[in-house]
C-alpha cells in the first residue's frame, strides 16, 4: 500500500516538472500583443509583385523587458524600400506595449 503514495508523488512532481517548461501565455501579454498588432495594422502596406505584403510596421518582443516593441521603417514610408530585395535594416522603435 505504500507504493500508491510514492507513485503519486511521482506523477504529481513529473506533472509540475513538464508543465513549469511549457510557455504558458499571461492576458496581459496577449493584450500587449493585440495591441501591437492592432498599431501595426493601421499602418503603411506595399504589394510586391512576387512577396506579396510588406508592412511599414512590426512587432517584436522583448521577453526580458516584457513588452512588444513597435518598429516602423522609414525606407518603406518614404518609398525607398526595394521590394525585390525584402532588405530593411533601418528598423526604428516608435511605440511599447509592456505586458
Amino acid at each position: 500500500m505504500k507504493q500508491i503514495p510514492l507513485l503519486g508523488t511521482l506523477i504529481l512532481s513529473t506533472a509540475v516538472a513538464v508543465t513549469s517548461c511549457f510557455p504558458w501565455t499571461s492576458p496581459e501579454r496577449d493584450a500587449a500583443n493585440k495591441a501591437c498588432r492592432a498599431w501595426l495594422s493601421k499602418g503603411l502596406e506595399l504589394w510586391g509583385p512576387t512577396t506579396g505584403p510588406v508592412y511599414a510596421r512590426l512587432c517584436a518582443e522583448d521577453k526580458e523587458a516584457k513588452q512588444f516593441l513597435g518598429k516602423e521603417s522609414s525606407a518603406v514610408l518614404d518609398g525607398t524600400f526595394d521590394l525585390e530585395t525584402m532588405e530593411v535594416d533601418d528598423w526604428k522603435t516608435i511605440k511599447l506595449f509592456p505586458y
